[in-house]
């Protein structure tokens, strides 16, 4: 009944349900979770441009965020 109302075939549900995580997926969580880390050890005075610089350094690495897909 839920699949009927929101307009989703079951066939299609129960795929998505059992589907991997991408490679993406699985990165933007790790981005998400360091950054709620980063954000709550800094009681949440970081914007969005210290919280890259910081996020930067503590994945060895340079990223490009797009906040949004990320949280």
């Amino acid at each position: 009944m839920l699949c009927q109302v929101a307009g989703v075939a079951r066939s299609a549900y129960y795929k998505w349900l059992n589907r991997k995580e991408t490679k993406l997926e699985i990165e933007n969580k790790l981005v998400k979770e360091k950054m709620i880390e980063i954000f709550d050890k800094s009681d949440g005075i970081f914007g969005y441009r210290r919280l890259k610089m910081y996020l930067d350094k503590s994945l060895k690495r340079a990223l490009i965020i797009n906040v949004s897909i990320v949280l």
